[in-house]
C-alpha cells in the first residue's frame, strides 16, 4: 500500500509513513509569541508540565 488515501473494506482509510524523532530540545531561550497569546505559561505553572502527554499535528494541507 502507498502512503495515499485508499479504501479498505469500502471505508476510508489513510497509511501513516513511519516517523522517528532524531533529537528534542531540552530548553529553550524564548517562550514563543504563540505560546503566551494562549496563555500556556500560566497553565504551565498550574500543571506538571506536560509529564507523559504526547501531542501529534496532522497537517493535511
Amino acid at each position: 500500500m502507498s502512503h495515499r488515501n485508499s479504501t479498505v473494506n469500502g471505508q476510508n482509510a489513510i497509511s501513516l509513513i513511519p516517523f522517528k524523532v532524531l533529537e528534542m530540545a531540552s530548553s529553550v531561550a524564548e517562550i514563543p509569541s504563540g505560546v503566551k497569546l494562549i496563555h500556556a505559561p500560566s497553565v504551565w505553572e498550574k500543571s506538571e508540565q506536560g509529564k507523559d502527554i504526547v501531542i501529534a499535528v496532522l497537517d493535511t494541507g
